[in-house]
């Protein structure tokens, strides 16, 4: 690993979208300080219970759930978050063939509570939410978000949605498994709360960023599965190494919060280790 490539990672380690009350990162269009966050919270407050409500008694999908969580934040912080999609076809390739699809219908627009029913946008003739995601385009968020939702919603992703931050270890478990989680915290969302230094809203973005780069092809899928099956694997050797708490923090980063081509993600655990020999 070149010198510039491990700084580049220490950037990743610490560049935390809230520092402070001031906000960074890759979502930065759409985070709000620290101080608004339980004023938005209350004003969000009746939109998430009644999400919340659909989602434990099983009313709706976890994307859709997902999707929703992310519509209810966008509608809250940003004047105009959507318009229409002038690529529809483009998107309508990712679902077409996909042996899930008379499995996984979409629920209703009309179905839904009236307050969620409201979130959705210049939704012109959309009957369905997952009609609505292809249609849609987010404005201030990047597009993998979308494309993931509709792997996910086809199940050509293979995701989990947690309700807690799962231990780092855990996290690895799934990776090697073919598995991503995304974190959706009502808990923290409805309480204004940071999840770590994250706000509810974007530790979700977060981890659909992740997930994105986890499946997609050019990051080569299937070599970070092997290269995560080979760090779970061999954690027993990895024993002596973390007691050293700077590896550690590393390894922790790598191991559930770094998702990149397999190749870079091996020269950064050599890195690491050597770093961690020196000592």
């Amino acid at each position: 690993m070149s010198q510039k490539a491990s700084k580049n990672d220490e950037k990743n380690i610490n560049n935390m979208p809230h520092i402070g009350n001031e906000t960074q990162g890759k979502f930065k269009k759409v985070l709000i300080s620290k101080d608004r966050l339980p004023i938005e919270a209350k004003q969000i407050e009746t939109e998430l219970d009644s999400l919340e409500e659909l989602y434990l008694h099983n009313k709706i999908q976890d994307w859709e759930t997902v999707l929703l969580f992310l519509l209810i934040y966008l509608n809250s912080r940003v004047k105009k978050f959507a318009i229409q999609e002038k690529e529809g076809n483009k998107y309508q390739k990712i679902i077409e063939n996909s042996a899930f699809l008379t499995e996984t219908q979409s629920t209703k627009i009309e179905d839904l509570p009236h307050n969620l029913k409201e979130l959705f946008i210049n939704r012109n003739e959309c009957s369905t939410i997952r009609e609505y995601l292809l249609k849609t385009r987010f404005l201030k968020i990047k597009e993998e978000i979308k494309i993931c939702l509709l792997e996910w919603s086809v199940r050509k992703y293979s995701l989990i949605l947690e309700r807690v931050f799962m231990d780092p270890k855990e996290i690895l478990r799934l990776q090697a498994e073919g598995k991503r989680i995304i974190t959706l915290s009502f808990e923290t969302a409805r309480k204004g709360e940071l999840l770590g230094n994250r706000d509810a809203f974007e530790f979700t973005l977060h981890d659909l960023s992740h997930a994105f780069t986890f499946f997609s092809p050019y990051y080569d899928s299937l070599g970070q599965i092997k290269f995560f099956r080979f760090l779970y694997r061999h954690l027993n050797l990895l024993a002596p190494y973390l007691k050293d708490l700077e590896f550690q923090e590393k390894w922790v980063y790598l191991s559930s919060d770094m998702n990149s081509h397999p190749e870079h993600l091996k020269s950064y655990f050599k890195a690491i280790l050597k770093e961690s020999k020196k000592k």
